[in-house]
């Protein structure tokens, strides 16, 4: 030992390690923090334990009753959970996740209000009772029979899941006349005091169509349209609670379960298209002193143009106009189910010669899509109708 060992001032011990509580521990969550995903177990003993968000298979809230299943020391020699399982029930746990959220001023998207909801959602349902938690929202689930087809997950909100496609549930309560094109509802139909709604992101339409994202919101083998509309169908169909469909692109048009389970026929049929369940065909506004008929939803549902006609006599004309109408809704059918229209730059005519073929009364009309219009590129024009004799 040298003389400067003497004068060297010695480090300090190292705290001894707590002793650590006995496992399996009953005990409430005392605190967790939302942003930074820690908390606090007070243990029946009295400790106390620090947890993470990680070390849970179930969303932590404050006051719920749990079991820590196995504990370490953490740094700085602090006890810490490294399993912990939920002991209260599914009621117990929505019931305090939704105090935690309205008290936080949430209500994060889920809990959407009417006014905004079905504007939101690409589809969603009116149903006869308010849903104003995620206790009534099991509820419909199960009653609808949609635990047959899909998996309703509250980690860390409401999201469904099926057929490996997962959409964004939001629900609410209250009165949403104010907001719903009612043009197809029957007089005295009740419109309903609640809804739930999906969505999986409003797709980003560039100048082209981008094939990616047409696969990815398409009715291809990977796309979301058939599992999105499988789920609704479901809920359509549960006709004690459900009132209505109401389909967001289209400018929130409220349609009976009827009218929509009758455009999904044959959903999973690979050669049908049932692009009628996310659209409405309806005249845009005045153009050049006329007004066009057109699609409204192609583009919130399928990331896809929206088609127009370029007939400016329609409007006037109740033969042009249905002649117009089934060639809007025949352009649609295509554009949603054909690749090669997806791939086409804006810039050129789409191929000439590709022609749909509707039957209009004693006729056939054939049309050709020149090209994309609008101010922001985010529809297509259909010009040179022509009815061609039998």
């Amino acid at each position: 030992m040298s003389l400067w060992d003497l004068f060297r001032k010695k480090a300090p011990r190292p705290p001894s390690p707590p002793p650590l509580p006995a496992t399996p521990a009953e005990g409430i969550i005392e605190e967790f923090d939302i942003a930074d995903a820690v908390g606090t177990i007070r243990l029946t003993t009295g400790e106390t334990v620090r947890f993470g968000r990680s070390t849970c298979k179930f969303e932590p809230a404050v006051g719920l009753a749990v079991r820590v299943l196995a504990v370490e020391v953490g740094p700085h020699t602090r006890v810490r959970a490294t399993r912990v399982e939920l002991r209260a029930d599914a009621d117990e746990h929505e019931r305090l996740l939704d105090e935690r959220e309205r008290a936080a001023g949430l209500p994060a998207i889920s809990y959407a209000s009417n006014e905004e909801g079905p504007l939101l959602a690409k589809l969603c349902v009116a149903t006869r009772n308010p849903i104003p938690d995620r206790a009534a929202l099991r509820a419909l689930w199960e009653k609808a029979g949609l635990n047959d087809i899909a998996k309703l997950d509250f980690v860390p909100g409401p999201v469904a899941e099926i057929k490996q496609r997962s959409f964004q549930v939001l629900f609410g309560a209250g009165p949403f006349d104010s907001v719903l094109d009612q043009r197809f509802r029957p007089q005295g139909a009740p419109l309903g005091d609640g809804f739930v709604g999906f969505y999986d992101g409003v797709p980003e339409l560039a100048s082209a169509p981008d094939p990616r994202a047409a696969n990815s919101w398409g009715f291809g083998p990977e796309g979301s349209a058939r599992p999105l509309l499988e789920l609704v169908a479901k809920l359509a169909s549960c006709r004690d609670e459900v009132t209505g469909v109401v389909i967001g692109g289209a400018g929130a048009m409220w349609l009976s379960p009827e009218e929509w389970l009758r455009r999904v026929d044959d959903l999973w049929n690979p050669h049908n298209i049932p692009v009628e369940a996310f659209l409405d065909v309806a005249y845009g506004p005045e153009e050049d002193g006329a007004r066009r008929l057109r699609s409204f939803g192609m583009r919130m549902a399928l990331a896809l143009p929206d088609i127009e006609v370029d007939d400016p006599l329609a409007a006037a004309d109740d033969v042009r106009h249905r002649l117009c109408e089934s060639v809007v809704w025949a352009a649609c059918r295509v554009l949603a189910g054909e690749d090669a229209l997806r791939n086409a730059p804006p810039e050129v005519s789409l191929p000439i010669g590709r022609t749909v073929r509707v039957r209009v009364e004693e006729g056939r009309v054939s049309f050709r899509v020149v090209g994309y219009t609008g101010p922001e590129k985010h529809m297509l024009r259909v010009a040179d109708l022509t009815l061609i004799d039998s």
